[in-house]
């Protein structure tokens, strides 16, 4: 096995034609919306279940999901640096 095996990983370009996935409070056009390939957000998701994270593993569904203010403060302390440790 070669050490650059999974140097694609760290490519933006791999990701390009992936669906996408949006993080907003009202609207996807807002500055503080956050888009990313739907595989970087499963593994997320995946990776915050196995460290039973509370919030952010609710979001791995395919449907849509609303949360109120307490959810989303709940969320940002979830990837604030430092959460995962």
């Amino acid at each position: 096995m070669t050490p650059d095996r999974f140097a694609d990983r760290l490519d933006a370009a791999t990701y390009e034609h992936d669906e996408v996935v949006g993080l907003f409070e009202a609207d996807l056009t807002e500055d503080d919306s956050l888009r990313l390939s739907e595989r970087l957000f499963r593994r997320l998701t995946a990776v915050a279940s196995a460290y039973e994270l509370h919030t952010l593993p609710m979001l791995g569904g395919s449907a849509p999901v609303r949360l109120n203010q307490q959810g989303c403060h709940s969320l940002l302390d979830e990837l604030a640096e430092g959460a995962w440790a």
